[in-house]
């Protein structure tokens, strides 16, 4: 059975875009907040969505539980997407075509085990599609209905413009294959053919028939992918990597499973890791495991040479649909998060830029967005057993938020952790002895110094850390206890100057107040010189006098 926690998302509509504008663990509370704001008159239209994120599977769910406002009637159609119309039988081989085809007819092409070029380039296929009569009508209707209301086109016309297209490009392929002289590979001479269809103005469209035919009788997409790589791998006519690129971007657009190219079952962060640095031309590193299959080495070599480029779009859309999914990139929350900083780390160039650019970036603040919501930082938190370990859990996030606003919105968890009342209490007097207190500042202090925490947010995180090391101090009287250690003026300065160098002051009044308390005692008269009395010979005494500047040069102490 799976377990599930859930809570109420309140999101408003206005103008086309919908925005979370509060988090609830009650229903009726949600419901109750929706139909107030939708009363004030500044949204269209308001809705509450049940969130919940089932352990078992790893994924979060969400079903609308109220709506209230301005909907028109849904239509099955309503969220079709008119894609790019074609014109002439050419426009069906156009990149934007075979996406088309693949919309429309993707169940179908998936249970068939075929991607668009193969339909279009092999008799055989076309007339299966042919035979089922009612998956052609099906895909020609939701095709002109989406286009004629995009274009206000009359529907019934739009349709028939469809069938006629599709019946000219299908007399074409059906003339082909019926001359019977159509070029086919001869065992893996890829070379061989590529050079029998030189100069003939249709050799892009001869090649795909000829790969069709020669992929027909395998079974499943690994397979097809992995005959098709191993051919690439062989083929060293580049006039033929164009031919190859529109073919390989079909295949890795197609695969519905990440393991069928590394042909492993394991954590979804690594197959996309493995996307990425295919994509930017560095093939993949050993970290994945599983079988990778051939021609991959090859393939990343092309890319990198600023080729393959329908390819390496292809591979990063994939990267892209995975992030957006729902599904854990890494085992466990905290990895999960941090996994976009090993993407960013993953896709970053030699130039500083990232591959994929603003699009990336796009992905992985909304990827962001959505794992710190409030419930979502409930599950991140839910095992921490105190504020120093809430706060700790947060800070341990941060690299892999991504985004200012997202930035702001984490800072925006961590301040009440440290800033309260009650767990300023927690902090002072009883989170560990005064040294684990003051450490555990000064090892979140420099968390936030390394951040990528806005300067105001940054600051008021230190401040407020270095405000509780100075109440330790206070409260816990120690540098007077420290000033009452030794038996004479230069031992107590020593003492104050080991605390000083020994990291457990945060950058700020608490360590201003040890050092002026210490400078106190440096600067005395014949501080200097009892110090020289106190060693034992002159080689104890280089090394103590160099062990002294060292504990300056730590505590960051000018003694002159």
């Amino acid at each position: 059975m799976s377990s599930q926690k859930f809570s109420f998302e309140v999101l408003a509509q206005s103008g086309t875009n919908w925005t979370l504008v509060n988090t609830l663990r009650d229903k009726e509370a949600a419901i109750a907040d929706a139909k107030a704001r939708r009363t004030q008159g500044r949204f269209k239209a308001v809705r509450v969505v049940k969130t919940s994120f089932d352990e078992t599977e790893n994924i979060f769910k969400e079903t609308e539980v109220f709506f209230e406002g301005d909907k028109r009637k849904a239509s099955k159609h309503d969220d079709e997407d008119a894609g790019v119309a074609c014109w002439k039988p050419d426009d069906f081989y156009s990149i934007t075509g075979r996406d088309s085809i693949r919309r429309y007819l993707k169940e179908s092409l998936d249970r068939w085990g075929i991607i668009p070029l193969e339909l279009l380039h092999h008799i055989e296929h076309f007339e299966r599609l042919e035979d089922t009569g009612t998956i052609m009508q099906g895909a020609v209707q939701r095709a002109a209905i989406a286009q004629a209301r995009e274009s206000g086109q009359d529907l019934r016309k739009r349709m028939l413009e469809i069938y006629n297209l599709i019946n000219a490009a299908a007399d074409i392929l059906r003339k082909d294959f019926k001359k019977g002289d159509l070029k086919k590979l001869q065992g893996d001479d890829i070379n061989g053919l590529v050079d029998a269809l030189a100069g003939d103005s249709r050799r892009g469209y001869l090649f795909q028939c000829a790969m069709a035919i020669e992929l027909f009788e395998i079974k499943g997409v690994r397979t097809k992918l992995n005959r098709v790589l191993s051919l690439f791998a062989r083929c060293d006519r580049k006039e033929a990597y164009p031919f190859f690129d529109m073919l390989l971007a079909e295949f890795f657009d197609g695969m519905s499973n990440l393991s069928e190219l590394f042909g492993q079952e394991g954590e979804l962060g690594t197959a996309v890791l493995g996307l990425a640095d295919i994509a930017i031309g560095k093939g993949r590193t050993d970290e994945g495991g599983g079988e990778m299959l051939p021609g991959i080495t090859q393939l990343a070599e092309r890319i990198a040479d600023g080729g393959m480029n329908h390819t390496r779009d292809a591979l990063l859309g994939r990267v892209y649909a995975a992030l957006r999914g729902k599904k854990e990139m890494r085992a466990g929350v905290v990895d999960d998060i941090l996994f976009n900083s090993e993407m960013l780390d993953r896709l970053r160039l030699d130039d500083g830029e990232y591959a994929g650019g603003e699009k990336l970036m796009e992905v992985l603040k909304e990827r962001s967005e959505r794992l710190i919501t409030a419930f979502a930082i409930e599950r991140l938190l839910g095992e921490c057993e105190n504020p120093a370990q809430r706060a700790e859990r947060l800070l341990q996030i941060e690299p892999g938020i991504v985004g200012g606003t997202n930035k702001r919105t984490l800072a925006g968890y961590i301040k009440p952790l440290i800033g309260s009342a009650d767990n300023e209490i927690f902090f002072v007097k009883e989170n560990g002895n005064v040294f684990d207190r003051l450490r555990w500042l000064c090892r979140a202090e420099a968390a936030v110094v390394d951040s990528g925490f806005d300067e105001l947010n940054r600051r008021h995180l230190c401040d407020r850390l270095d405000e509780i090391a100075v109440k330790i101090l206070a409260s816990e009287k120690l540098l007077a206890r420290l000033e009452g250690k030794g038996d004479n003026f230069v031992e107590t300065g020593l003492a104050l100057l080991r605390f000083c160098a020994s990291g457990l002051l945060t950058d700020g009044n608490a360590k201003r107040m040890a050092k002026q308390r210490t400078l106190v005692y440096l600067k005395k008269p014949g501080f200097l010189s009892g110090l020289m009395g106190s060693y034992d010979g002159e080689a104890a005494m280089a090394q103590g006098l160099k062990e002294f500047q060292g504990l300056l040069a730590a505590a960051k102490i000018d003694a002159s």
